[in-house]
C-alpha cells in the first residue's frame, strides 16, 4: 500500500517503506520542492544546508536534481525547513509506483 489507514498494522508499514525504498524516486522533482519551500521561508541554501548539517554544495545538487538524497538528510532538511517529508516526496512516490 502506498497510503496509511487507522487499521495499518507493523506489517503494512513496513511493506510501504520497502516499496519507498524500491522506487526510483524523480530527484528533479524533490528538488524543486525544497526549493520552493526554501524559498518561501526566505531561507538562503546555505542557512538550509548549515541547519541540515550537509554542504552547501551537496544541497544545491539536491534542488537542482542532480544530488540524491538520503533518508537521515532529507528527514533534516525536512526539519531545517519546518516541512514535512510528506510535502517533498508523495508526488515523486506515486509517480515512481506507478511507473513500475
Amino acid at each position: 500500500r502506498l497510503y496509511h489507514t487507522k487499521n495499518s498494522t507493523t506489517i503494512d508499514n513496513i511493506h510501504y517503506l520497502e516499496v519507498l525504498m524500491s522506487v526510483e524516486l524523480n530527484y528533479e522533482l524533490i528538488g524543486k520542492r525544497f526549493r520552493a519551500i526554501r524559498q518561501k521561508r526566505g531561507c538562503t541554501q546555505e542557512l538550509v544546508s548549515e541547519r541540515a548539517g550537509i554542504s552547501p554544495q551537496h544541497y544545491s545538487g539536491i534542488e537542482c536534481g542532480s544530488a540524491k538524497v538520503s533518508l537521515p538528510a532529507l528527514v533534516r532538511l525536512c526539519n531545517a525547513l519546518e516541512a514535512t517529508p510528506d510535502e517533498i516526496l508523495m508526488d515523486s512516490v506515486k509517480q515512481a509506483a506507478f511507473a513500475r
